[in-house]
């Protein structure tokens, strides 16, 4: 049975690297209860699990063309689902750090809107900086700070050396802290820290 399971999923795979969309909601149908039901147990709210799931698929989808799962469709969707909740996860994180920045800091607005407002300037400086770096440095340096991929992933998914991930990673975060300053450079440290190696 579970030979032909793997089977049944291999070719679902294969139909939806062919841009087969019944394929896709096939494997929809299979493991979206499942998959839901696994990120409710961190997120606990069900708008929240949803948009998660949502986004699951959509990966899933997008880079539908170069697919390559080894042991199961199931393990590698619920994959995909840990490091969406865990990003989710360190977001909720970093707005709770930066709110405590900016309501210890004098120059704070008591207007919250305002705050929203300076917090997403911010983080719009340091997007265009990272778009300054090379392509797959940057995308690299995303996978590993904002998506939690491990550097043995990110070196896999680029058939390249974990010291290769390391280096680039090392060489982004430089080349970003030397061109910010003051709270631009504050909010840089307290999105991009926490990384697994």
């Amino acid at each position: 049975m579970a030979e032909q399971s793997k089977y049944d999923n291999n070719q679902l795979t294969e139909r939806i690297k062919s841009d087969d969309i019944g394929a896709f909601k096939s494997l929809y149908d299979l493991y979206s209860r499942q998959l839901l039901n696994f990120i409710l147990q961190y997120l606990k709210e069900t708008g929240e699990a949803e948009e998660i799931l949502q986004d699951v698929f959509l990966s899933v989808w997008e880079s539908r063309k170069s697919l390559q799962v080894d042991k199961s469709v199931k393990s590698y969707l619920f994959r995909i689902a840990v490091n969406k909740v865990y990003n989710h996860l360190k977001r909720r994180v970093v707005e709770r750090k930066y709110q405590y920045y900016l309501s210890n800091n004098e120059h704070t607005s008591e207007n919250n809107i305002e705050d929203k407002i300076y917090f997403s300037e911010l983080k719009e400086t340091i997007d265009q900086i990272l778009g300054q770096l090379p392509v797959q440095q940057r995308r690299i340096f995303r996978l590993s700070r904002l998506e939690g991929m491990s550097h043995d992933e990110i070196a896999k998914k680029f058939n390249i050396s974990v010291r290769t991930v390391e280096n680039q990673i090392y060489r982004a975060g430089k080349f970003v802290k030397s061109k910010l300053n003051g709270d631009s450079l504050i909010l840089f440290f307290i999105v991009y820290t926490t990384v697994k190696q």
